[in-house]
């Protein structure tokens, strides 16, 4: 079983399905493939301005994060095995805010980078696009300091159901690709080679 498909949910840590989802798949395929990508504007935590000058004439993996998704912590360290090159970059968008994606990718000890050293994940070495300006609301019996998704400001654009969810957009920002988890077996390359694969595929497109 292949485990990183267009349209599997493998690996994949489920935030809750929308209604939207239902209608976001024609014949197995995301309908976003082949689409201009969202507009979408924010800072980084390194206070990088994204805006749609950001993705002009480079090839883009997206992929919106989750800090307390299992698979995404696989996710980080295979990212950092992608070839580099001047015309490809790697944007994290997480669903939480700027404060609380210091704490997770800094070098004190916290609740949130407590969780990458429970997986044993090192830092997130590319820039980190925070969808959230503040927390959500904890509502009666929840805990204070429960890790949930803040908010969807980004993501739903993306029809993201679930984390890790990744988009390669091309040079002209339209959607190439979207794939839904990642494998969290041992060794397993899959992933990594399918990501490979498509960006050098866009790289050689002008």
């Amino acid at each position: 079983m292949k485990p990183l498909l267009r349209s599997n949910l493998i690996a994949v840590s489920l935030i809750g399905i929308p209604i939207s989802f239902l209608t976001s798949f024609t014949n197995g395929k995301p309908k976003i493939i082949g689409t201009k990508m969202p507009e979408i504007t924010g800072l980084t935590i390194n206070k990088l301005k994204i805006d749609s000058s950001y993705f002009k004439n480079k090839v883009t993996l997206i992929t919106f994060f989750y800090i307390a998704c299992s698979p995404c912590m696989n996710e980080i360290e295979a990212l950092k095995k992608l070839k580099t090159n001047k015309d490809f970059q790697v944007l994290y968008i997480a669903p939480h805010t700027a404060w609380q994606m210091k704490q997770f990718n800094g070098d004190h000890r916290n609740m949130y980078s407590d969780i990458r050293n429970y997986y044993k994940s090192g830092k997130i070495d590319f820039e980190i696009l925070p969808e959230c300006e503040k927390e959500a609301i904890r509502y009666p019996g929840e805990k204070k300091n429960a890790i949930k998704p803040e908010c969807a400001r980004i993501s739903s654009l993306f029809t993201v159901f679930g984390y890790p969810a990744t988009f390669i957009i091309d040079k002209k920002r339209i959607v190439r690709e979207a794939y839904y988890g990642f494998s969290t077996e041992n060794g397993d390359t899959t992933g990594l080679q399918t990501y490979q694969k498509a960006i050098d595929r866009l790289l050689k497109q002008h």
